[in-house]
């Protein structure tokens, strides 16, 4: 028989300092590879968590701002919000419902689009090649354009009309 019960969300079964790195929260001991390869086993765990879109509509509501959750980090997390925004589900407005309300919409607006989640990676992935394109395409400054020196010119050498 297990410590847990179905009712614990297995990110909170685990020790805590393998759960901060897991999820994000703790990195200053990890170096970047280490740290990817932790954070996408903590998404893994998070897509068979029985409350991943309880803690996914939670974040996105409350607009967390750190680490993974419902197995998205903070930009893919956005990239939801805009999806259901979109399809008229107001998960980050303030003005349409209490937080529980909205988190109880968007919670059912996500069982009824579980594509919603290959979309939202899609969309993410798609914008950061669009940031990476404009950050490796070089900026034209306008209104600074090179101008030649002025020469001062002899009456013999000016134009005659």
């Amino acid at each position: 028989m297990s410590i847990y019960d179905d009712e614990t969300p297995l990110c909170e079964r685990f020790p805590e300092p393998w759960a901060d790195r897991m999820w994000g929260f703790d990195d200053e001991d990890v170096d970047a590879a280490e740290r990817r390869d932790l954070l996408r086993a903590g998404a893994r765990i998070c897509e068979q968590c029985p409350f991943r879109l309880e803690c996914l509509a939670k974040a996105i509501v409350l607009h967390s701002r750190t680490g993974l959750s419902g197995g998205m980090s903070k930009s893919m997390r956005g990239a939801m919000a805009r999806i259901a925004e979109r399809d008229g589900v107001a998960c980050r407005d303030k003005t349409a419902g209490s937080d529980s309300e909205r988190i109880r919409r968007l919670i059912a607006w996500l069982e009824l689009h579980p594509e919603a989640f290959d979309t939202a990676r899609e969309e993410e992935s798609e914008r950061r090649k669009e940031r990476r394109h404009a950050a490796a395409t070089p900026k034209h400054r306008v209104g600074l354009a090179r101008r030649r020196p002025k020469i001062a010119t002899s009456p013999a050498q000016q134009p005659l009309f």
